[in-house]
């Protein structure tokens, strides 16, 4: 199943984001001018298709999945705005 546009956003987010133990939640929200709330239901739907995964410190991470692809999507879009 493909992606929706706003699930691209938040891959692009997260990866933008993560500076190596990745990324907090707020700081998605507030890249993409959403809540917590909407930010925290996305990244479960992200979990849910195992394209992001939280880390023990709750934060967000791409699995490999994820990264390949934001790849795919920097390629063919760029980054997020």
């Amino acid at each position: 199943m493909e992606l929706t546009v706003s699930g691209e956003n938040y891959l692009r987010a997260i990866d933008r984001l993560d500076p190596g133990d990745g990324a907090r939640i707020s700081d998605i929200a507030a890249e993409l001018g959403v809540t917590k709330a909407s930010a925290c239901r996305a990244v479960s739907q992200l979990e849910e298709r195992r394209l992001a995964e939280r880390t023990a410190a709750h934060r967000v991470k791409l699995t490999e999945a994820g990264a390949r692809s934001v790849e795919r999507l920097l390629r063919e879009i760029g980054p997020v705005k």
